[in-house]
């Protein structure tokens, strides 16, 4: 077993006996795992962790506080159709309770860093109830009226449920 670093990724290489010909790369926490077989030369081990490690890092790019602010314009645009007022959204590797918090004051939205991870959809609907946030206080009927525009809404609330009991 080796570690590296590429790019600012970790790579952790699991050379098994078992695999003959697969090479497979899977990111556990911030770690890049990248399994190969046992026998296979170190310039080839370089090359595919060279190559996973750029995957991984476009993955994460796509993951970044101005996807946030992409996806959040776009989302109000089409759901909201009111002019929501100047607002901040970022990602927040502080909470670790709830996956999204707006603050009406400030005009700032945190999505949980957790979620980076997590389907676009299910992205998208914490985005999207934290938008609505701006425009109403609580979980009043028209706060759920302009939340539940979104179609993967209840599918988005149940996968949360999920990551929330995995979690407890």
């Amino acid at each position: 077993m080796n570690k590296a670093l590429y790019n600012g990724v970790k790579i952790k290489v699991i050379r098994s006996l078992k695999r003959k010909k697969t090479i497979s790369a899977r990111l556990v926490g911030e770690v890049l795992e990248l399994r190969v077989p046992r026998f296979l030369p170190l310039f080839k081990v370089n090359y595919y962790a060279a190559l996973f490690a750029k995957k991984f890092a476009k993955k994460e790019s796509k993951r970044s506080d101005s996807f946030l602010q992409k996806r959040a314009r776009l989302l109000s645009g089409k759901y909201l159709k009111k002019r929501l007022p100047g607002y901040e959204i970022a990602w927040s590797s502080r909470q670790t309770k709830i996956f999204g918090i707006c603050n009406k004051k400030t005009k700032s939205i945190k999505i949980s860093a957790r979620l980076k991870r997590a389907p676009s959809w299910v992205i998208d609907y914490v985005v999207l109830h934290e938008l609505a946030h701006l425009l109403y206080s609580g979980h009043g009927k028209d706060f759920w009226g302009a939340v539940t525009k979104y179609p993967k809404t209840d599918l988005a609330k149940v996968f949360l449920r999920g990551v929330a009991f995995g979690k407890a």
